[in-house]
């Protein structure tokens, strides 16, 4: 019943690029062609189709009110159009390691991103960032987006994405962690004195301490958002084991 369907669109139809009030815009990947039907809504659009069969088809790009709950403006789903290819056996551990390190950067500049907006809204706003997840969260989405049914790959692909996550939080100077540990190291060579072991014992019993409250007071958002989700009402279980 969408727009799309009753243009006549197929599945595996691939839009090279979309005609609008006589102006044919290329479409070079799955955010463009978003961005261009954002930009056209309440307008007639040609799309310009290859695929089983090359044609175009005018589809009407509905408005927000007009589009239904759950849909888009189209009534389509979309992916990229990704070309695999195949390279010689002994090349493909090499190319991996390539694309690993790659991604494992990527990830990393990602998440250290994600770590400094955290900072920042603890000590601006005082809340943390519904992105942050701890480890119920962690499980919840996985099994949410059903990632271990994918298969093997996809339990290794998190994983390492994981690791990542956990070797960049390591580094932190923060005690408690190798990088508070590291820290302790770098000052004492900078002041040429050595600490009294009672003192980082301490540091690191408090930056224990309040890493574990984090990953508490975590969890205990991220158990709200799975009883929301599921239709329970967390303020009714507050009220009876108390606020």
């Amino acid at each position: 019943g969408s727009p799309a369907e009753q243009a006549g669109v197929m599945v595996g139809d691939i839009v090279e690029s979309v005609k609008v009030e006589g102006q044919e815009l290329a479409v070079g990947d799955v955010g463009g062609f978003v961005q261009l039907v954002g930009e056209n809504l309440g307008k007639r659009a040609e799309l310009v189709l290859s695929g089983e069969s090359a044609r175009n088809v005018s589809v009407y790009v509905r408005t927000k009110e007009e589009t239904p709950e759950g849909e888009g403006a189209l009534g389509v789903a979309i992916a990229p159009n990704i070309q695999m290819a195949r390279y010689p056996v002994w090349q493909m551990p090499f190319r991996g390691m390539v694309v690993g390190i790659k991604a494992a950067v990527g990830f990393g500049i990602l998440i250290v991103g994600a770590l400094y907006k955290m900072v920042h809204d603890l000590l601006v706003a005082g809340v943390v960032p519904a992105e942050v997840a701890g480890p119920v969260g962690i499980v919840y989405q996985a099994s949410k987006q059903e990632i271990l049914k994918e298969g093997p790959v996809a339990v290794i692909h998190l994983a390492g994405v994981l690791s990542i996550n956990l070797a960049i939080v390591n580094v932190l100077p923060l005690p408690a962690l190798d990088g508070g540990r590291a820290m302790f190291v770098f000052l004492e060579k900078f002041l040429g004195k050595k600490f009294k072991p009672i003192y980082e014992n301490w540091a690191n019993m408090v930056g224990f301490g309040l890493l574990l409250l984090l990953i508490v007071l975590v969890s205990l958002r991220d158990t709200g958002v799975i009883l929301s989700d599921r239709g329970i009402n967390w303020g009714s279980i507050t009220k009876i084991f108390g606020k």
